[in-house]
């Protein structure tokens, strides 16, 4: 049997915390000194227009055509087929950071008309009041997914692991929203769609390496933590590295063939994947080591505290008397320390209670 080679991945959290930090802290920084994010009608003000145009004309064309005429990018949809007029149907949504609404539906629409390649059917005005009310949404739905996700694993691990699991989330989307503000890309409702897909793909990653560190606690329960984690990671690192690349190879296809904001979901869903695997290896399983260290000092730091407390009292039940050569001597119990075990021995120790528990099974 060949000896599987353990990754000792917790080795260099600091590097990884730190590097985590210094991508995030840059793209924040950029992302200012870019002017902010590249809000879309979804969360700025602006008008949608609705125009019918002939059948050699695809949306490709119209965002090439009506895109140069606005500061910002223009949202071009298709909306229906006409069989009987042999047209097509188009939504286009353009943001405005007038205060006036009402002008800028104005000459946006001369601006169209101009162009002479659309026949513009009605238009609705989106308010500065609406987009507001739209991104306070946003930001409730958003906080509404985190407190659930804490609630759960919360449930169904512990509360140092729900910690680990929302810090690593929230690196995810802070890196991926950072890159979209950095790069300027546009900021709209499939950005959301985008962010809450790359939430709920890094959990489920997440869950898997935390369920094997749990399993791994039972049957290693003579070693330390860290390289129960190390083990753990190891042990899932095959199925996480070819979950992501069998889903990068489907949003690549996506990204490549389609346009608009279809090509834009799946350019953010590629950025929040590849983030997602490298937190679910290097940042999820190094924040539950982190907290359950700081949880075992604080213990240790009340048993000492109580132990100081009452030496006086406990002092007969912690010794024994012997009686050697003649002379009486006082010898403390030495306190048990964990047998340290190296990756082989871990190895088939886990292998030898795994194949016990399934002969277990089949003489039941």
């Amino acid at each position: 049997m060949t000896a599987t080679k353990i990754i000792r991945f917790t080795k260099y959290n600091k590097l990884f915390f730190s590097l985590s930090v210094a991508v995030i802290f840059s793209l924040a920084v950029l992302t200012v000194l870019r002017g902010g994010f590249n809000f879309s009608i979804d969360f700025s003000s602006g008008v949608i227009f609705t125009v019918r145009a002939d059948e050699g004309t695809d949306v490709r064309a119209l965002s090439e055509k009506i895109g140069p005429l606005f500061d910002k990018p223009v949202q071009v949809q298709s909306l229906v087929d006409s069989a009987l007029f042999n047209t097509k149907r188009y939504s286009l949504k353009l943001a405005s950071e007038q205060g006036n609404i009402a002008d800028f539906e104005k000459e946006s629409r001369k601006k169209i008309e101009a162009l002479d390649i659309v026949e513009i059917e009605g238009s609705d005005l989106v308010s500065p009041t609406q987009s507001a009310y739209l991104r306070w949404q946003t930001w409730v739905l958003t906080l509404s997914v985190l407190v659930l996700i804490l609630l759960y694993i919360w449930y169904r691990f512990q509360l140092h692991y729900a910690i680990a699991a929302i810090v690593a989330l929230l690196h995810d989307t802070l890196i991926l929203v950072g890159v979209i503000g950095t790069f300027q890309l546009d900021f709209s409702g499939t950005t959301i769609a985008a962010v809450l897909t790359v939430i709920g793909y890094s959990l489920n990653d997440t869950i898997v390496v935390f369920d094997r560190i749990r399993e791994n606690r039972m049957t290693m329960y003579t070693s330390n933590l860290q390289d129960i984690v190390d083990y753990s990671v190891t042990g899932t690192l095959s199925r996480t590295l070819i979950t992501s690349l069998t889903t990068l190879l489907a949003v690549l296809s996506i990204y490549f063939f389609a346009y608009g904001s279809v090509q834009l979901f799946a350019l953010e869903l590629i950025i929040g994947v590849t983030v997602g695997t490298y937190s679910s290896i290097y940042i999820a399983s190094a924040l539950v080591l982190f907290f359950d260290m700081r949880i075992r000092r604080g213990k240790e730091g009340l048993v000492k505290s109580g132990s100081g407390a009452g030496a006086g009292r406990s002092s007969g039940l912690k010794s024994v008397s012997l009686k050697s050569s003649g002379q009486l001597g006082i010898v403390k119990k030495a306190e048990s320390e964990p047998v340290k075990q190296s990756a082989e021995e871990i190895r088939l120790a886990t292998e030898a209670k795994r194949r016990k528990r399934e002969e277990r099974r089949k003489k039941k």
